[in-house]
């Protein structure tokens, strides 16, 4: 008699290292580790007259967690959960904000070249006053490269004053922060979190009955809103959106474990921090 075992374990995963939307943004809250996405192929023997199945699924996990002792808590969800979460609050949160370019993005800082003017400028003149344009032709070639470099420069401190008359100052592009969103592939969602400095860290296990959660640091998305004079919604107005995670009535009901404390903890900290920063860049 041959027995047929049931193999119904999950392949070994295919690790996607850039298209995924949080890899790069998203990070384990024990360690600090960034998370990758790991693709897993589950597959289902035919047997008794059933077809045989398969399907897939992802996981976002931590990249340490394989090495022994480097990570003690690592973060882990479905990529389902972890960025259907993340879109819902963010677009809750954000989706209604302008999209804000700076004025000066797209302008030249003519600094270096007002300087190498200015330096041309100067051997010109010193070269005349040496007697090295000592002849009608040459002198006629002297007085032609300082009126072509005076106009140079005089173009150039034109240019520098437009720049400095643009530089830190926004302009609305006509497009929210949601429109963009919903264009874009993953790979462009990761790309545009990354763009404006968004932090994802996520934790396992940091409150009773949940298996992960995660903050979000908002980055330079605040700076631009402000410049706009747009007001965030309470719960981003300093600058982190929290999901799953310890709160103040967690605390009081004493139902969290030490680990737990910390990602409170943390969560505090990071709001802290946040506030620091946008009294520092209040007018």
């Amino acid at each position: 008699m041959v027995l047929k075992l049931r193999d119904n374990r999950p392949f070994a995963p295919k690790v996607t290292r850039s298209r995924a939307m949080l890899v790069g943004v998203a990070v384990c809250g024990s360690c600090g580790g960034p998370l990758t996405r790991a693709v897993y192929t589950n597959r289902q023997p035919a047997q008794d007259g059933r077809p045989a199945k398969e399907w897939h699924y992802s996981r976002y996990k931590c990249s340490r967690q394989q090495v022994r002792a480097t990570c003690q808590s690592p973060a882990a969800a479905t990529t389902l959960s972890l960025e259907g979460h993340f879109s819902k609050l963010f677009l809750e949160h954000m989706g209604h904000l302008p999209e804000v370019r700076e004025l000066d993005a797209d302008l030249h800082d003519p600094s270096s070249d007002i300087a190498a003017t200015e330096a041309r400028l100067k051997r010109l003149k010193n070269d005349f006053g040496a007697g090295r344009y000592d002849t009608p032709e040459k002198e006629e070639i002297y007085w032609s490269l300082l009126d072509s470099q005076s106009a140079k420069l005089s173009r150039l401190r034109s240019k520098m004053a437009e720049f400095k008359e643009c530089s830190g100052k926004f302009a609305p592009t006509g497009r929210t922060f949601a429109d963009i969103w919903n264009s874009r592939d993953d790979e462009g969602k990761q790309l545009f979190l990354k763009e404006h400095q968004v932090k994802v860290v996520v934790y396992r296990d940091p409150i009773p009955g949940k298996r992960f959660g995660f903050m979000v640091q908002l980055g330079d998305v605040r700076r631009m809103a402000k410049a706009l004079r747009v007001e965030l919604a309470d719960g981003v107005a300093h600058g982190v959106i929290t999901f799953n995670l310890p709160t103040a009535q967690h605390v009081r009901d004493q139902q969290l474990d030490e680990r737990q404390l910390r990602i409170g903890l943390d969560v505090a900290d990071a709001i802290e921090a946040s506030q620091r920063i946008a009294e520092k860049s209040a007018p």
